[in-house]
């Protein structure tokens, strides 16, 4: 079994400009990075792909770390950790975003309502 868990924005929330913004607040992730530490085994991205070729058995308390739409919370505040404990994970940001310069309409209703 795996257990996928999904990221989007890691960031210093309190005091910032957007503090209700749906995220969740450095410490608190580095105090999950710490629980799979403890107590689960985080696998990388190459491990899912050849467990789903049938290639590779994930381990009892497989956990897989994902961060989607490429903010750059994830290099100011994830990369250091995950770099820290050795851990892997996948990326997933969102092309139109740099190519285009553009806000994902979900984005700004992220935003609006914070």
């Amino acid at each position: 079994m795996l257990d996928i868990v999904m990221y989007h924005y890691v960031r210093p929330l309190i005091g910032s400009r957007y503090p209700k913004i749906k995220g969740l607040e450095v410490d608190s992730f580095k105090r999950q990075i710490e629980f799979f530490a403890a107590n689960r085994t985080v696998v990388s991205t190459l491990d899912v792909l050849n467990a789903v070729k049938g290639e590779f058995k994930l381990p009892k308390g497989a956990v897989w770390l994902t961060f989607d739409d490429g903010y750059k919370d994830h290099i100011e505040y994830v990369a250091p950790l995950l770099e820290k404990f050795g851990f892997d994970a996948a990326f997933f940001p969102v092309s139109d975003c740099y190519s285009k310069n553009q806000i994902l309409d979900v984005n700004k209703i992220h935003y609006i309502l914070a």
